[in-house]
């Protein structure tokens, strides 16, 4: 473990308006790019932001506190085993641990500063997977992935299975899953080892989402792929621009959310087959990286602070 590092909490206060809307924004006090959210349950979640500092909520999102982890290092992705344990990764091979809830955080980044870590999932309170790009000069989108079995203490690199690692997903206690070039990586022992299939040749994607049978991929250039047999094949959807999707949500086998750059949020009611866009509240624009489910509640993140959420009932 390197220094332990001490923060200062600032209480942000949110105040929703047109409740009209399906999606409302939400006003607060961050205006730095936010790259990460996550929520353990209905009250408690975590955020993180391109500027080095992470977001703390205790009911829900009403009121957020910031706590600066490292000003120099843009964080990309956050990731808590419960309303304690956290994991928070960034550029420059930077990874942070907390088990106090947000308030202190451990330096466990990579001796390496090349690489970029883009991706972090806590398993447990034990098992944890953080993914990237090596950003080595002979391969710099070959992708990295450091695996740790003592709840983000000590890290373990694996060997590359691919280039261009996408996000980690995981849910409840079941596998986790990250997706490489034409290929989807799972693991049932919290990234100890993996079996890999092949999904949509010559298609890159970024973000994945798995609910019962169902399956859904996307990513760059409008790439939208469903999988209803559990992966064993894959379905590209139609989509109308090559949009940039950088999240995904599943509610249930059949419903879910889209989203990534230039506001575009997308719903679907069929497991991915069919997707229709859903407006964003009025004069509001903004590349959207990553939303979270928040007990009845989705919020969406990204650019320059903004935060939007929509019921889910």
């Amino acid at each position: 473990m390197k220094t332990l590092i001490l923060l200062i909490l600032t209480p942000l206060v949110l105040v929703s308006t047109l409740a009209g809307q399906a999606w409302q924004p939400v006003q607060h006090g961050i205006v730095d790019n936010i790259t990460g959210i996550d929520f353990v349950d209905a009250d408690n979640g975590f955020l993180c932001t391109h500027g080095g500092q992470v977001g703390i909520t205790r009911n829900g999102g009403t009121v957020w506190q910031t706590v600066t982890v490292d000003p120099g290092v843009p964080l990309e992705d956050i990731s808590f085993a419960n309303d304690l344990m956290g994991l928070v990764c960034g550029r420059d091979g930077a990874l942070y641990r907390t088990i106090t809830g947000g308030r202190r955080w451990e330096d466990h980044s990579m001796e390496n500063s090349t690489p970029w870590l883009l991706s972090v999932e806590m398993a447990d309170t034990l098992f944890a997977v953080a993914v990237g790009m090596t950003r080595e000069e002979e391969r710099p989108m070959a992708g990295l992935s450091l695996v740790s079995a003592d709840g983000g203490q000590n890290w373990r690199r694996q060997e590359s299975m691919g280039l261009g690692y996408g996000e980690l997903f995981h849910a409840g206690n079941g596998p986790i899953y990250f997706q490489s070039f034409s290929r989807l990586h799972m693991s049932r022992d919290g990234g100890q080892t993996w079996r890999t299939i092949n999904t949509i040749e010559g298609r890159p994607g970024r973000v994945t989402a798995i609910a019962g049978r169902t399956g859904i991929l996307a990513g760059a250039g409008g790439l939208i792929a469903y999988s209803h047999d559990n992966g064993k094949t894959w379905q590209q959807a139609e989509v109308e621009e090559p949009h940039i999707f950088t999240s995904l949500v599943m509610l249930n086998s059949d419903t879910g959310w889209v989203a990534g750059h230039d506001g575009i949020i997308m719903r679907t009611e069929d497991g991915g087959v069919s997707w229709t866009r859903e407006e964003l509240p009025d004069g509001l624009s903004f590349d959207i990286y990553d939303m979270a489910r928040a007990g009845n509640q989705l919020i969406a993140v990204g650019t320059n602070g903004v935060m939007i959420r929509r019921d889910i009932n």
